[in-house]
């Protein structure tokens, strides 16, 4: 269904139920024709075209609802070659509506042709998730794809199944409490050249790249007409939530008198004013532990220093703060989210930056091996989409990722992994089987209590891991538990 001169469609009809309630209400009630031929048992081509519209618009399968969607175009076309070169005033108001029914329909096929490549449709029902600084996000699930494989307890084997995934829609309005810093911090930032749906996949992408598991899949989605992102739901909560804190009586008093008491801050519900305040949740990181007992220390020190690696390359560091990423208590792994905010031109910060913390000042040995392994041509291609400036900002910030690993291994920042004992060199491993290979290695010492304290002390480098554990120890900012559910 190309584009061939057609009137755009209006903004307003972006999903298969608004356009055809748009088509339905511009064409008008229908004629006696039109009515004559189904009573003798005939559908005229534009009630075929009607029909095909309003079955779209109540179908729940978004492929169905999309092959409908075809046919209604379909139709339409055919009605239209019928009667050029005029007609009737009732024909040609219904002419002015099947033309831009055309057009709503080749928007929306583009929509879906742009997205579908490394992306999903879906239609089924969103549930409010939260709101964001940009977004308010929803959980959902898309059939046809983003499914995964879970137990079966009937087979006693694995089934696919729908999974759940966070839809954002693209320039949604801003809402909930905080803001996004300003693009300016990320430099030149072309979203005509890659979105802000785009810069999220690109930042998964390139975390998967640099061989970690802080950024769930996230890919390209259409939910009921609608273009967005979908990225697997991150497990566990955000450290950082706010907590409503109602004013005394006689503050109340005042702002009831004031005007502008809003672009102060505050806000009113049922309970009266109050204004949302920022609370860390209380968490013995440190010792934290799985439900069977076993330590997650080292789980999430590992992927908090991932986290910051991938943020000093994406530039999504300049709005990473504690409602920005996920811990989960059961593993103690960390996942960010709302990853858009990334890439621009920009490739050093200010040492006092409020949210970014520059390089990690350790790395497991897995994450370091893959981003030394990592040439410039296969990281080149994961933020292609880019535009040229962007795109040499973040090879240079990649570049001097790369230099911080070594740096990392010279200095003992490397953790976890084997590594060459004492005067051994690698070159003697060439012609040895796996187990004389095997005694020139020994095990690095990985993650664990030490580490935690090395890392967390006031003296250390700045790292999301220190900022976390610092904020968790602030009481002004003491919050609920993990699995408490009072917030």
């Amino acid at each position: 269904m190309p584009y061939d001169g057609r009137k755009p469609p209006t903004e307003s009809a972006r999903t298969a139920r608004e356009i055809a309630a748009e088509f339905s209400a511009a064409s008008g009630p229908m004629t006696v024709g039109a009515a004559f031929s189904r009573a003798m048992g005939r559908t005229s081509t534009h009630s075929k075209v009607r029909e095909a519209m309003s079955a779209a618009a109540k179908h729940k399968n978004p492929m169905e609802q999309r092959r409908l969607l075809r046919v209604a175009h379909s139709h339409a076309e055919e009605w239209l070659n019928k009667r050029k070169g005029g007609g009737a005033e009732a024909e040609g108001r219904r002419a002015d509506s099947t033309r831009s029914l055309m057009s709503s329909l080749d928007w929306y096929e583009q929509e879906h042709r742009k997205h579908d490549p490394s992306g999903m449709v879906g239609a089924s029902q969103l549930n409010k998730l939260g709101s964001g600084a940009v977004n308010t996000v929803h959980t959902t699930t898309f059939a046809g794809g983003g499914s995964e494989y879970a137990k079966d307890s009937q087979s006693g084997g694995y089934t696919a199944r729908d999974r759940n995934w966070v839809f954002k829609a693209e320039g949604e309005p801003e809402e909930g409490p905080g803001a996004h810093p300003p693009l300016a911090e990320l430099g030149e930032v072309r979203l005509e050249n890659t979105s802000m749906v785009e810069r999220n996949v690109l930042v998964a992408k390139v975390a998967e790249g640099m061989g970690t598991t802080v950024i769930p899949e996230t890919r390209k989605a259409i939910h009921d007409g609608v273009a967005g992102s979908a990225m697997g739901l991150a497990p566990g909560k955000a450290p950082l939530y706010y907590e409503r804190e109602h004013v005394n009586s006689e503050t109340a008093a005042a702002l009831d008198d004031m005007a502008g008491a809003e672009d102060m801050g505050y806000k009113r519900d049922a309970r009266g004013w109050y204004q949302d305040k920022p609370k860390v949740r209380a968490h013995d990181y440190e010792g934290a532990t799985s439900p069977s007992g076993r330590s997650v220390v080292a789980r999430t020190q590992r992927d908090l220093l991932d986290l910051q690696a991938v943020d000093f390359v994406t530039n999504a560091g300049v709005d990473r703060h504690q409602g920005n990423y996920h811990y989960d208590p059961k593993t103690g792994g960390v996942q960010g989210i709302d990853n858009d905010y990334s890439f621009g031109t920009r490739v050093e910060h200010a040492e006092n930056h409020s949210k970014m913390r520059g390089l990690p000042p350790m790395l497991h040995a897995s994450t370091a091996a893959r981003i030394s392994g990592m040439g410039s041509e296969a990281f080149a291609k994961s933020v292609e989409n880019l535009s040229e400036a962007e795109k040499d900002a973040a090879m240079q910030r990649f570049d001097v990722m790369k230099q911080h690993v070594n740096k990392l291994k010279e200095e003992g920042g490397i953790r976890g992994g084997l590594r060459l004992k004492d005067g051994a060199q690698r070159e003697d491993a060439h012609d040895l089987n796996f187990a004389e290979r095997r005694k020139l290695f020994e095990t690095r010492a990985g993650f664990d209590a030490a580490t935690y304290r090395h890392l967390t002390n006031p003296e250390a480098s700045p790292s999301y891991l220190k900022s976390l554990h610092a904020d968790t120890q602030d009481p002004r900012l003491r919050g609920v538990r993990y699995n408490d559910k009072t917030e």
